[in-house]
């Protein structure tokens, strides 16, 4: 969020999405620490270029791995952590 802030500009908003609760709340601190919460918007979603529901698969030993599987289907990612 820092880097994106401080490249954009001072006029810049920066929208976070995050979906994994572990990642969310980092996230959180990050901005507060940084005194970033004026120009930051947080999300707890996921997001996709579909429409729809869909279940959040995430993977315990990379969470840059997690995956947004559409409903219904028979995604996985391994060691699957969080639903």
């Amino acid at each position: 969020a820092i880097v994106y802030t401080k490249i954009a500009g001072p006029n810049a908003k920066l929208f976070i999405i995050e979906p994994y609760s572990v990642s969310y709340k980092l996230a959180s601190q990050n901005v507060y620490t940084n005194d970033l919460a004026l120009v930051s918007t947080l999300y707890r979603k996921a997001a996709s270029n579909r429409t729809g529901r869909g279940e959040l698969l995430i993977n315990l030993d990379d969470t840059s791995a997690a995956l947004l599987a559409q409903e219904g289907s028979k995604a996985s990612v391994p060691r699957l952590m969080e639903r």
